[in-house]
């Protein structure tokens, strides 16, 4: 770094660094399993795989994918284990909690490519012409929640590469629209409509997300659900009691981590 024309040097710390080498290789797997889900091989395929040689080769892959997954877990776990784990573990629970606090206000307004009959509501810039995203967005969130977001409230609107739109809210006082809003995504709004909301989480949460869902679907917990502040919940059975799985203060004050996805498929008896 250059200041008033010199050169100043500084000492590299010897401190630890919050992107552990199991969380950089789940990271990588995880964008490899994204890209697959689109030609029809994993959990969430978006169609029916190829069937060809090519596909048979992308199939034997992703087994490989997961096999590889599965010994990234397997590190995360040991990891967390040691001293030094568990002093890295509780700072990167530290360090995501502020990166999802500066996500409030922040929502994906996506559609399900998967179903066909029901169209997506959101259109091209080519489609909308003059029109403005921001107004089109807020026509999409009226349509589907019943909730009109003014323009003043929204601080950012954009597009995403996954054809998912970003919208921020930034007023978000308990008689605003938000809280309207966030009562509604809760119910689900008009399940007619192919477009929904989802509260942008950070990587880490994303993921264990990913993998609550995949539980549900297998009917291995009874329900899940997220909230604006990016807290995870789970019900295994009907009779339990909704668990958080994300980094939070229990009733005796002591901090509770957020869950690897080895601990939480331990946590459900896998």
């Amino acid at each position: 770094m250059a200041i008033n024309g010199k050169s100043r040097k500084y000492k590299k710390k010897n401190n630890f660094q919050p992107n552990s080498e199991a969380q950089v290789k789940s990271d990588g797997i995880d964008l490899i399993m994204e890209k697959l889900k689109g030609l029809g091989f994993g959990e969430k395929a978006d169609k029916s795989p190829d069937t060809s040689d090519m596909g048979i080769i992308i199939h034997e892959l992703v087994k490989a994918v997961n096999i590889l997954r599965q010994k990234v877990e397997d590190l995360e776990s040991k990891s967390a284990t040691s001293d030094e784990g568990l002093r890295n573990r509780e700072a990167n629970d530290e360090i995501d909690e502020i990166k999802q606090r500066q996500l409030k206000g922040s929502l994906l307004l996506s559609c399900s490519k998967a179903d066909t009959s029901s169209p997506s509501l959101i259109k091209s810039d080519e489609e909308l012409g003059s029109c403005p995203l921001i107004d089109h967005v807020t026509d999409i969130i009226n349509k589907k929640y019943k909730v009109k977001v003014p323009k003043e409230d929204v601080q950012a609107c954009h597009r995403l590469p996954s054809g998912s739109i970003i919208i921020k809210i930034w007023r978000r006082t308990n008689a605003s629209p938000w809280q309207s809003l966030i009562n509604s995504i809760r119910t689900g709004g008009d399940k007619k409509i192919n477009c929904y909301l989802n509260f942008h989480l950070t990587k880490t949460r994303n993921n264990l997300l990913y993998e609550v869902r995949q539980l549900k679907k297998k009917n291995i917990i009874t329900t899940f659900s997220s909230d604006e502040n990016g807290s995870i919940y789970i019900q295994k059975k009907e009779d339990d009691k909704k668990m958080r799985i994300t980094t939070h203060y229990g009733k005796k004050g002591e901090k509770c981590k957020t869950y690897t996805v080895s601990e939480l498929k331990a946590l459900v008896g896998l």
